[in-house]
Formats: C-alpha cells, sequence, structure tokens
C-alpha cells in the first residue's frame, strides 16, 4: 500500500461528488465499489483471461455489416 493509494470502496468518495451521479452509478456499476470485483478482475487477468468492456450496449453499437 502506497500514501496515495485509493482503494475501490472510497471511489465514491474521490469519484462521485454530484449525488445525482452517484445514486445513478451505483444504480448502475455498484459492483466497480467493491474489492472482490477488482480482485477477481486482477485474477482473470493473471490467467490470461481478458474482458471486454464495451460503452454501448448491443442496440448502439456499429456493426461490420
Amino acid at each position: 500500500m502506497g500514501e496515495n493509494d485509493v482503494f475501490p470502496e472510497e471511489f465514491r468518495t474521490f469519484l462521485l461528488i454530484n449525488p445525482k451521479i452517484r445514486a445513478l452509478f451505483d444504480e448502475l456499476h455498484a459492483d466497480l465499489f467493491d474489492a472482490n470485483y477488482w480482485k477477481e478482475l486482477q485474477n482473470n487477468i493473471q490467467h490470461g483471461q481478458f474482458n471486454d468492456v464495451f460503452p454501448y450496449s448491443d442496440e448502439c453499437r456499429f456493426t461490420n455489416q
């Protein structure tokens, strides 16, 4: 641990100052505030599994057709 480390449980404090945005983010992405989510992600990466993260739903993405 370093002096300037920020932990998932603290993301709300540092990243989500606006209460409306915080509430919506909690509703849609609460898993990002859980240390277990990040531990699992690190474990997956160590085992060569890299998950794709898409900023848009399937309906909103461009297709190659």
